[in-house]
């Protein structure tokens, strides 16, 4: 059991302890109680960047705010559909410079017509 004068510190030690301060801390305090997913375990595939998918998670995590579960999981559904539609723009641009340089590039070697 604790003592009165232990018990009279921690009162003392508590006041100074208010909580995040800034508007960036609140947010992520905020979601302090909200499950934990990993949603970035099932998104980042291959040679894509986790750190990207992590700065367009943050992106969208302090632009709406979550308040509870339901809230994050419609977020979640937002961030993934936006990661696979910069993911299928990239593959898009690779199939059409694939196709450009099939293209351009002489099948066999050059033949002289002179």
């Amino acid at each position: 059991m604790a003592t009165e004068k232990q018990i009279a510190a921690n009162r003392a030690n508590a006041q100074h302890s208010t909580g995040p301060r800034t508007e960036e801390g609140k947010t992520r305090s905020a979601l302090n109680g909200l499950p934990k997913g990993r949603l970035h375990d099932a998104m980042v595939i291959g040679s894509e960047s986790q750190t990207t998918f992590h700065a367009l998670e943050a992106e969208y995590l302090a632009t709406y705010r979550p308040q509870d579960a339901a809230q994050r999981f419609y977020l979640d559904q937002m961030v993934s559909a936006s990661w696979r539609m910069y993911r299928l723009w990239h593959v898009e641009r690779a199939a059409i410079d694939q196709e450009f340089q099939r293209q351009i590039t002489p099948i066999g070697p050059a033949e002289d017509l002179t």
